[in-house]
């Protein structure tokens, strides 16, 4: 696993698997801008390094962004560039769980519906529930033909073993064509910085 989890991070930004191209590189999300200029629109970054891949492999990006220790990590070991190949397996949500735990994280971004759907699927709690209704309310965009999604964004609280950690659902940074798709990043950017009672431990 190419994971980068620093200890106590504020953000830990969670995928399916790492592509081809970023398993080449040995880290995640070292083959592509488009994911970063989501998170630098957002506030998680001011900026981002030319060379990602030793960023992200050395955890060295505190320099990059606003003041948040930021981790990344996936619940699939498999490097493919087309992720609905991937086989997510039982255990994922469970093994997530433990690396929040030993590791300490503040603030879950599960990144993706299918991401979301996966953790959720290991848990049954208030936070379950919430997931679901966050799902029924959809939020309708695209210009001529109307598409939806869930209500993304805070999802809620969760004690892992006394261990607290702020949960939320969040659309994939690329791929999916929602419009301004860095404005749920940006509130929960704003709900962090502004240390709002519910995210501090």
């Amino acid at each position: 696993m190419t994971e980068s989890i620093p200890h106590s991070a504020d953000i830990l930004l969670v995928g399916i698997n790492i592509s081809t191209d970023s398993a080449n590189n040995g880290a995640l999300w070292s083959s592509q801008r488009s994911p970063w200029n989501v998170w630098k629109k957002a506030g998680i970054f001011k900026d981002y390094p030319d060379d990602l891949t030793s960023a992200v492999k050395c955890c060295n990006l505190e320099k990059y962004t606003n003041g948040f220790q930021v981790g990344f990590t996936d619940l699939v070991d498999i490097a493919e560039t087309n992720s609905n190949r991937v086989k997510i397996e039982n255990t994922a949500s469970e093994e997530l769980m433990k690396k929040i735990e030993d590791n300490k994280v503040k603030n879950v971004v599960l990144m993706g519906d299918r991401v979301i759907q996966t953790f959720f699927s290991g848990i049954h709690n208030d936070l379950c529930d919430k997931w679901k209704k966050m799902q029924k309310n959809k939020v309708s965009y695209g210009k001529h033909k109307k598409k939806y999604h869930p209500e993304y964004g805070f999802i809620g609280k969760m004690s892992i073993n006394a261990h607290e950690v702020a949960i939320y659902g969040m659309p994939f940074p690329t791929t999916v064509p929602i419009k301004d798709k860095y404005k749920f990043y940006e509130k929960m950017v704003s709900e962090i910085k502004n240390n709002d009672s519910k995210f501090l431990y």
